[in-house]
């Protein structure tokens, strides 16, 4: 799948969601609804620190289910299906 030339940063992963690999996702809006609509997401990783350069590729994932959750998004991506690898997108952008 190649990435969108007009993706727009709708949140940030800020944490896992229980065991079974699903994220928490802070929307940027206090409308989630442009987040909960949006499938696939683009996920790109964070800059590390004091590094300045081209901003790494997005990688889609397909949204197999999402909700809203107090003021964040929990969502449940395809293929991914534990803690460790859900706590691994901690940081990224949608």
């Amino acid at each position: 799948m190649t990435m969108p030339e007009d993706l727009v940063e709708l949140g940030r992963v800020v944490a896992a969601y229980g065991v079974r690999g699903l994220i928490k996702v802070q929307p940027h809006s206090s409308d989630a609804e442009a987040l909960l609509a949006a499938k696939p997401w683009w996920l790109r990783a964070p800059l590390p620190p004091g590094r300045l350069g081209a901003l790494p590729v997005a990688v889609p994932y397909q949204v197999v289910k999402s909700r809203a959750h107090a003021d964040t998004v929990v969502a449940q991506l395809e293929n991914l299906s534990d803690r460790n690898l859900a706590e691994a997108l901690k940081a990224h952008t949608v």
